[in-house]
């Protein structure tokens, strides 16, 4: 498919993150071929073009993906050597005006954190909300042997596992609010779940001619589904589902987030195996599974993101059966308080919606491989003084949970450094590179803190006020 850029000549080469953000044309020419003419994304070439029926890259993109058709590579006459591409330039601008796409740096990458930032806003939430909801989401989409490898003598390496979500007070949005970031999500499971029907009615009819061949040469290949995520909360369940996509995370959307963290999925079930279970599942641990006479079931690399909301009280709860039965899986779970959301998928709404710039962003995360990652010189600095920021805190902790939230937290922020470093690879159209920068590793340590100071937060006034006072006091060098 070839590209003409007819604003920018000087380009040899249009790199993917640059096309995105342009508006286009498709014209046909002679023998079938299709052209794609390319214009500069700015305010007045879209109300001047908006009137020959132009639509933007990504949205060509993701109509194409549709109809499966996959764009690869885009190509340019030649000419002089391309220049720097500009910053945040990797995903659409969802319709804002060029003043105000300039704004401080945010967490997310470029457009995405900006249109995030702008629904919170408009939503009257903060705009961690949204971004932690769609790490939480983003992580489950990565291959399951995806790893940043923090100390390789040690073998000290963290998975992209995230579980958290929202806490309301009287199912005020919340619920609706998580759903509404990891709808696409949703949208791509069906579209893969009608291609995998589709891919099982031609094997099907090929297994029926190789029968009627007698079963000459190698049979036909039965097709793989692909699960993105499951209401399904038991071990056993996300064990059947992982160990028939070994290569491929899982998103865990506790729909009744209440009544799975309180409820016999995780405490009762198993005689109580369970539990640990999913403390290994958060480590990205294996998993193993007796299942009777019929055997077991493995899975070398589970990787299971859970996502939800919950109400106030029932975070009590959890905290409440925590203490009681002595556990820590209090601290595998990172929470933001909100307060009552609008429908967060009204129309007609002044501010952009986020969904279909998610949908081109979890649809590109799903076509990367598996890595592992290291951080750079500097980020390796970095994360040495953070652990020593926490090694008082942890040490002089009294209390088995609270040591366990601080080691979270601390372990946290290098969770989120590697899904941060994809979604920059997605939102920039490139495969995610070996090395993580310490500017990524450092967000991560932001959020991570946020999130632990959430945690004072929700609880603030109640009995716990003064608990988790003590676990948001930690000593990092870098402020």
């Amino acid at each position: 498919m070839q590209v003409k850029d007819i604003l920018s000549p000087a380009r040899t080469l249009l790199p993917q993150r640059d096309v995105a953000r342009r508006l286009c044309l498709l014209t046909r020419q002679a023998g079938g071929a299709w052209t794609v003419t390319t214009f500069a994304g700015d305010a007045v070439t879209r109300l001047i073009c908006s009137c020959f029926g132009l639509i933007y890259m990504w949205e060509l993109e993701h109509s194409l993906r549709q109809h499966g058709i996959e764009i690869s590579d885009w190509l340019l006459h030649p000419s002089e050597p391309a220049k720097e591409d500009p910053p945040n330039a990797g995903m659409p601008d969802a319709g804002c005006p060029p003043q105000e796409q300039a704004s401080p740096s945010e967490l997310l990458p470029g457009i995405l954190g900006t249109t995030l930032r702008q629904y919170a806003e408009g939503l009257g939430v903060p705009a961690e909300a949204c971004y932690w909801i769609v790490l939480c989401a983003a992580s489950s989409l990565l291959p399951s042997q995806t790893r940043l490898v923090l100390d390789p003598y040690l073998g000290f390496e963290v998975p992209p596992i995230l579980w958290g979500g929202l806490v309301g007070e009287a199912r005020g949005g919340e619920y609706r609010l998580v759903n509404t970031l990891i709808r696409p999500i949703k949208d791509l499971h069906g579209e893969l779940e009608l291609r995998y029907l589709n891919q099982l009615d031609e094997y099907k009819a090929a297994m029926r001619r190789y029968r009627r061949r007698a079963m000459a040469g190698d049979p036909p290949e039965r097709p793989k589904r692909i699960r993105l995520y499951t209401y399904e909360c038991t071990i056993k369940e996300l064990g059947r589902i992982l160990s028939q996509q070994p290569e491929r995370g899982l998103l865990l959307n506790a729909d009744r987030m209440a009544q799975f963290l309180v409820g016999t999925s995780i405490w009762q079930s198993g005689r109580g195996i369970d539990h640990y279970r999913w403390l290994r599942l958060y480590d990205g641990d294996a998993l193993k599974i007796e299942r009777g006479a019929t055997g077991f079931v493995f899975v070398r690399y589970p990787s299971v993101s859970i996502v939800g909301g919950i109400q106030l009280p029932s975070l009590h709860d959890f905290w409440d059966k925590c203490i009681r039965k002595g556990s820590n899986l209090w601290s595998c779970f990172a929470w933001v308080k909100v307060p009552f959301v609008p429908d967060p998928d009204a129309e007609m709404v002044p501010w952009p919606h986020p969904r279909r710039l998610l949908t081109v962003t979890y649809h590109r995360l799903l076509k990367f491989p598996a890595m592992q990652h290291k951080l750079d010189e500097e980020g390796q600095q970095l994360w040495d003084e953070w652990e020593k920021g926490f090694d008082d805190p942890i040490l002089s902790q009294p209390f088995d949970l609270l040591r366990a939230i601080l080691i979270r937290t601390k372990e946290r922020a290098a969770r989120i450094a590697l899904v941060l470093h994809y979604l920059d690879a997605a939102c920039s159209g490139m495969p995610p590179g070996e090395v993580i920068p310490a500017n990524t590793l450092g967000k991560g340590m932001e959020l991570a803190l946020w999130l632990q100071r959430q945690s004072k937060t929700i609880f603030s006034g109640s009995s716990l006020d003064g608990v988790f006072a003590v676990a948001t006091r930690v000593a990092w060098p870098r402020g």
